[in-house]
């Protein structure tokens, strides 16, 4: 995203005036500050750990989304994590992503239905 945009939601996020503050508070000099500002860009890496800091979401900084989730919806802070980390990937990740939990959901899935299963043989034997 564009670093002049980014930087200008960061300083009210943060309260910071001087890129140097950031550049203190990400561990970078501020020559590597120059170096994305001159490429017009500001990297995620930066955007997570001052989103994870100051309590904004990374929508906001790197985009100006904001977020209607979470206390709004009743999700817990746990859920609110995961729909951030998600809203933040390539949509082909995203697809990834939801191919691998359905995978994990039918495995799950096939585990309850066996541990049903031996139950039943367990309660059939006993009785």
């Amino acid at each position: 995203m564009d670093f002049e945009t980014v930087w200008e939601r960061v300083k009210q996020a943060t309260k910071w005036r001087r890129q140097g503050d950031m550049a203190t508070f990400l561990d970078v000099t501020d020559q590597t500050i120059s170096g994305a500002k001159g490429r017009g860009t500001f990297p995620l890496e930066w955007a997570f750990k001052i989103s994870g800091a100051f309590n904004v979401s990374t929508d906001w900084l790197m985009r100006g989304v904001e977020q209607t989730y979470g206390d709004q919806t009743g999700l817990t802070e746990e859920e609110t994590i995961l729909l951030e980390i998600y809203n933040d990937l390539s949509d082909d990740y995203k697809d990834e992503l939801i191919t691998s939990l359905r995978a994990l959901i039918d495995l799950d899935q096939d585990s309850k239905k066996k541990r049903v299963v031996l139950l039943e043989k367990l309660r059939k034997g006993a009785g």
